[in-house]
């Protein structure tokens, strides 16, 4: 079971131990990332109204029309590339100040994952299917500028890309996604529950799991469901089944591509995912649209959780979240967030009338953030 918070995270039997020292380095480039996102980054709105948007309607004799318009004009500022400068710089600081402490304490990990993997008392499952490929897409990009990205086994049974998102996904959101970064799942589970209150699912499937953080806000908030998770990095999986059974959740994992499951048509009530799509280009949005539309039962429900479509941002805002796409090695962030989600599940197969955008309110103590779906009605 899960142990006592240290820094506002819970830790639980999975997670590496930081040393005092791993800690304080660790703290310190949360607190930066908080720097950065608080004061940083709200300040240069206020300098693209006072100046450098002023700058641009006198040039072009006009307004920016988009986030790609307004990110060349502000990448010009001094003080907009120094905070891009620092944010790109913390992202490679995260993973030195997490990835030896797991290193370090990862034979001992992997032991316990084992010993949970093969355990006749365990709650869910974990099956590594041998002929599933990492897509190329996700194989050729270190994503978020991780060194092997999600999917590198360093070893056999290996769980170093787990067990370090685990730390580090806490670290860059300053602990906003709960204590066990559950909110994403918890928040779209409620919003269903409160939205659809006679659907009871009896089977749920999370795409693009990770280590299983939105996962178990659907384990919680339906405990009569038999919850599944796919991803294809397998030492996420393995981490994530030993991270769900330390934590009393049964949840089944197993390594398939989201593009073209293993699971037989109609097999669930409920397919969704979180933060997944703008990793993905655009034709693999659209299979993975498909393949909810086949997965769902009559009635079923496709929720795919993400950022707002610039389109329904001012381009200042838009400019915020294409930053990943070019300085944090995520190039499929503009696609994904320029694509006509609602109209690729159309012409998916889903009724285009059962179509639509909506958020879930973020059910953390006191957040008045709200989480961006795409969602359908089989």
């Amino acid at each position: 079971m899960a142990n006592t918070a240290r820094n506002g995270q819970t830790w639980h039997a999975m997670m590496a131990a930081p040393a005092h020292d791993e800690m304080a380095r660790q703290m310190f480039v949360q607190s930066m990332f908080k720097m950065v996102e608080d004061d940083l980054v709200p300040a240069t709105r206020k300098l693209w109204t006072a100046s450098a948007e002023p700058r641009f309607k006198q040039a072009k004799g006009r307004a920016a029309q988009d986030a790609n318009e307004v990110r060349k004009a502000l990448m010009q500022e001094p003080y907009v590339q120094t905070w891009s400068s620092i944010r790109r710089t913390l992202k490679e600081m995260q993973y030195d100040a997490v990835g030896p402490m797991v290193e370090r304490q990862l034979p001992a990990l992997i032991d316990r994952a084992r010993a949970l993997r093969d355990s006749s008392r365990k709650l869910g499952s974990l099956t590594l299917h041998p002929d599933v490929a990492v897509p190329r897409y996700m194989a050729e990009v270190d994503i978020h500028a991780k060194p092997g990205s999600f999917h590198t086994d360093l070893t056999e049974d290996d769980v170093f890309a787990g067990a370090e998102f685990d730390r580090t996904f806490y670290i860059i959101y300053n602990g906003a996604m709960g204590p066990l970064g559950e909110d994403m799942g918890a928040s779209v589970a409620a919003w269903t529950r409160a939205n659809h209150p006679n659907l009871q699912p009896r089977r749920i499937l999370d795409i693009g799991c990770t280590v299983g953080h939105g996962t178990l806000g659907w384990v919680d908030a339906f405990p009569d469901a038999e919850v599944y998770a796919i991803d294809t990095g397998a030492p996420c999986l393995h981490y994530a089944h030993a991270r769900a059974e330390t934590l009393g959740r049964k949840v089944h994992f197993s390594l398939q591509d989201g593009e073209h499951t293993k699971f037989p048509d109609g097999y669930f009530d409920i397919v969704t995912s979180h933060i997944l799509l703008h990793e993905l280009p655009r034709p693999a949005i659209k299979a993975i649209f498909a393949e909810s539309h086949r997965l769902l039962c009559k009635g079923g429900l496709m929720l795919h959780q993400d950022g707002s479509n610039y389109h329904a941002l001012p381009p200042i805002d838009g400019f915020f979240s294409d930053w990943y796409t070019h300085y944090n090695n995520e190039p499929f962030q503009s696609g994904a967030h320029t694509l006509d989600k609602m109209g690729t599940a159309a012409a998916a197969g889903f009724d285009k009338a059962k179509t639509f955008e909506a958020f879930a309110p973020s059910q953390r103590p006191g957040a008045k953030s709200s989480y961006y779906m795409v969602g359908a009605q089989r």
